[in-house]
């Protein structure tokens, strides 16, 4: 006899499977020794009744298997048959209890986990997205459309005379018997330097002295602004910055002809601005300054004190029109590090299926650089599932030395206990001004999910190496902060980054090790450090800027490769792959990124998700309903 059998305890696919193959197993076979059993005294039986026979081998008859001796035949059949039955209804419930936990899981209750290992995913490209969006509609804070004038702005003069607008019926007009200007500032002010403002133009003055001019910009008063213009009479953009009364101009760029009806667009990232023009075919950038020295928006009261607004300059007699204007919040032209929002234990975080993620927005300004990486900030993104929709749905900035940094390339753990947010981050807002990149950490109860927020008392977390940290991947596996990131030697120089791996406590972090193989001369190595699932066992990845995807255990030992289709041009990969339910089985995804380049800035790239072709049964995670 086998019997009791086995209880089904184990969570892997695999194992189940095994399991339940030797529980049927053992049942079969239990069944059928009672059914030898049964026969056996059935043809014993027959033997008597055929024979009439009380002889020593109907004593024998009446004497069990275990040795129990009956009185009688009848008492031996009618025992063992209720000993059987027992039995069978013992076997009944347990595999009705074993279907039930088949069930459970079959309706998402119960995960039964996944026994597929890393080298076993093969990822194909399955959606491709340009991400180009300068000012997203719920990042409008702003909108005067010039029906009527509801006394919501100030204006003042640069130069010349002031023109008093005439507002109504859509426009607002500009003129005077004199050379005049005019600046309209609102009374409304961003709330990080992340600035975004559109102007639709309906007529320039058509002046032929040398005032024909738009502007937009920050305002603060006559003696402090920055404003981009166009000059319609000398077809020249610039810039002009203001700045306790002292005029500081750059930014000049020739031969521009912008004709009515156009769009123009000022964005102020950091410190940093730039001119664009859109006639009806697509945004195109015209130039763009780096205030570095000039004044420092990353200074919250500064910034609290410029607000939106425009203007005009215009010959006398000149009247220009303006159709709209808007003011808002700057999004992107391109992703990076892409990053999946994680409940502390590893569950992805997914609302109405939407899987929420966290990737670097790409800036506008060129020239590389401080340029390139101080106009980059940290979005807020939800993947739909389905059809792979992605959307911006917000951004966080990081107060660091009492200013507001552009710390991106991190990610967001919410506490699956008390709900906090656990916000860990590259310190790149600075990076150009250090040399460094550190790891930062920040704690705060507020849905960072939604609009601009920015984290407070940001810590410096001690990474245990003196060369810069940057590429936080941090998760809580079985109680304990695990962080995978990368780091490089101090100051970049060369530049060789591999990927590492501490834990324990944030504040007395452990490194358990790196793998410095990957550097085999300047600029080469891994980034992206990722922690997953796969197969209820937990990996660090990282991609090498080969194209490679590198697989290692949390002992840092390299295990593997994951097979991926290659992605061109090759980024320094970020292979997040993810686990979702789907039908009633985990689904492997990797969104992604490239590194093609908007307007030739080192800006990075489209959007990808990529599809593992295979599936396990039941689910790597359990599904959480998120709080809010």
């Amino acid at each position: 006899m086998r019997w009791p059998y086995e209880q089904i305890g184990v969570t892997t696919a695999r194992a189940f499977r095994n399991l339940l193959n030797k529980i049927i197993g053992d049942i079969g076979a239990d069944m059928q020794e009672h059914k030898d059993r049964a026969d056996n005294i059935q043809a014993q039986v027959d033997n008597l009744v055929a024979d009439g026979d009380s002889s020593p081998e109907a004593a024998q008859a009446r004497v069990g298997a275990d040795g129990t001796n009956y009185t009688t035949l009848k008492q031996r059949l009618d025992a063992e048959h209720a000993d059987v039955t027992t039995q069978l209804e013992d076997v009944t419930a347990q595999l009705a209890e074993n279907t039930k936990v088949i069930n459970r899981a079959k309706d998402k209750k119960v995960p039964l986990g996944g026994y597929l290992l890393p080298k076993d995913l093969n990822f194909k490209i399955k959606h491709k997205f340009r991400y180009f969006d300068l000012m997203p509609d719920k990042f409008i804070v702003l909108t005067d459309q010039f029906i009527t004038n509801f006394n919501q702005f100030t204006t003042f003069a640069t130069i010349h005379q002031l023109a008093t607008p005439g507002v109504g019926n859509g426009l607002i007009q500009f003129t005077n018997s004199s050379d005049y200007s005019c600046i309209v500032k609102y009374n409304v002010a961003p709330a990080v330097p992340n600035v975004s403002s559109e102007l639709t133009i309906k007529n320039f003055g058509g002046g032929t002295k040398d005032q024909d001019t738009v502007y937009i910009g920050l305002y603060k008063d006559e003696s402090n602004y920055v404003h981009a213009w166009y000059n319609n009479r000398l077809n020249k953009v610039g810039f002009d910055a203001k700045v306790s009364g002292t005029l500081h101009a750059s930014g000049i760029v020739s031969d521009i002809h912008l004709q009515p009806g156009v769009r123009i667009m000022f964005v102020l990232l950091e410190n940093q601005v730039t001119l664009l023009s859109n006639d009806g075919n697509g945004w195109s950038k015209l130039s763009s300054w780096d205030l570095l020295g000039i004044v420092d928006f990353r200074d919250e009261l500064t910034l609290s004190e410029y607000k939106y607004g425009f203007g005009v300059a215009g010959d006398a007699g000149t009247v220009i029109s303006i159709d709209e204007f808007k003011g808002g919040y700057y999004g992107l032209v391109g992703v990076r590090d892409p990053n999946v929002v994680a409940w502390s234990d590893g569950v992805p975080y997914i609302k109405d299926n939407k899987l929420y993620l966290t990737m670097t927005c790409a800036g506008l300004p060129g020239g590389g650089g401080r340029r390139a990486i101080a106009a980059a900030s940290f979005g807020v993104f939800t993947l739909d599932l389905t059809s792979y929709k992605l959307e911006l749905i917000g951004k966080i900035y990081f107060k660091r030395n009492n200013v507001l940094m552009p710390d991106h390339a991190g990610n967001i753990v919410v506490d699956k206990d008390d709900g906090s947010f656990h916000v860990f981050i590259s310190t790149w807002g600075d990076h150009w001004d250090t040399g460094w990149v550190n790891i930062g950490y920040g704690k705060t109860l507020e849905n960072v999910f939604h609009g601009f927020n920015v984290i407070e008392d940001v810590q410096i977390l001690n990474m245990q190496t003196k060369n810069s940290a940057y590429d936080p991947h941090a998760l809580k596996i079985n109680g304990e902060w695990v962080i995978g990131f990368i780091e490089t030697t101090a100051r970049f120089v060369p530049w060789g980054f591999f990927p590492s791996l501490v834990k324990g406590d944030l504040n007395n972090l452990v490194y358990v090790g790196g793998d410095r193989s990957v550097v085999v001369g300047d600029y080469t190595g891994c980034e992206g450090s990722k922690l997953q699932k796969i197969g209820d066992k937990w990996y660090l990845m990282a991609g090498q800027n080969t194209g490679d995807y590198r697989v290692y255990d949390l002992n840092m030992t390299y295990v593997t490769n994951l097979n991926v289709e290659p992605i061109t041009p090759i980024p320094n990969a970020h292979p997040m792959v993810t686990p979702v339910p789907f039908r009633g089985k985990t689904k492997y995804i990797m969104p992604m990124f490239d590194v093609q380049n908007y307007n030739g800035d080192s800006t990075m790239g489209n959007f990808y998700v990529l599809e593992a072709s295979e599936t396990e049964n039941g689910y790597e995670f359990p599904i959480r309903i998120p709080f809010t």
